[in-house]
């Protein structure tokens, strides 16, 4: 066993005593330069979601009998002529698994049937939750690392805040969302522990 350290972990080695691990089996690496980095994706301490880098990202999926409307980032919308869940389950194909399994995964860990979130990658922690059952015609898809906020605006009605500023109404309680949110937070902590 070989533990790799980057250079600025050789300035400040007090803590090799407290594991007592013996030097013999490090190795010393250079530090990156900072062009050659990856890019570095942005934490939200509200949601503690990883947010996308990327504008224009769709944020919400509004669904009618036959047809969705993906809405951006930016307030911009477009209409697909397929069901919203079709639209995940090709997020979840491109990341190497399906929307069934997505959807399993939730309810075991969670033990949650009604209303499971759909985790469409680990990495960017992209996950997009309903607002009602996924088989109600109209039901509505929220992207999780995009809400920044939900306020009440009125009885039954909602304002969500997306990070790039832009503001939907939605005719649900306010509650529904946060709990929503609150079991895609649990859901990654289960997934990370």
């Amino acid at each position: 066993m070989c533990l790799i350290l980057p250079a600025h972990a050789w300035e400040s080695m007090s803590f090799l005593s407290a594991h007592r691990f013996p030097l013999r089996h490090m190795r010393w690496i250079p530090e990156r330069s900072k062009s050659s980095s990856p890019p570095r994706i942005p934490f939200s301490a509200k949601t503690g979601a990883a947010r996308s880098n990327e504008m224009n990202e769709p944020v919400m999926i509004r669904q009618d009998r036959q047809t969705s409307t993906l809405i951006f980032s930016d307030g911009s919308a477009s209409n697909e002529m397929r069901k919203a869940v079709n639209i995940l389950e090709e997020k979840c194909l491109k990341h190497g698994s399906s929307l069934k399994g997505r959807i399993d995964s939730f309810r075991y860990l969670l033990h949650i049937v009604q209303k499971p979130a759909v985790l469409i990658s680990e990495v960017s922690g992209e996950i997009w939750f309903p607002l009602i059952s996924m088989n109600q015609p109209d039901c509505i898809w929220l992207r999780y690392d995009a809400v920044l906020d939900v306020k009440s605006s009125g009885d039954h009605q909602c304002e969500v805040l997306f990070f790039s500023g832009h503001r939907e109404t939605l005719a649900i309680d306010p509650r529904v969302i946060r709990l929503q949110m609150k079991r895609c937070r649990q859901f990654l902590e289960l997934l990370h522990q």
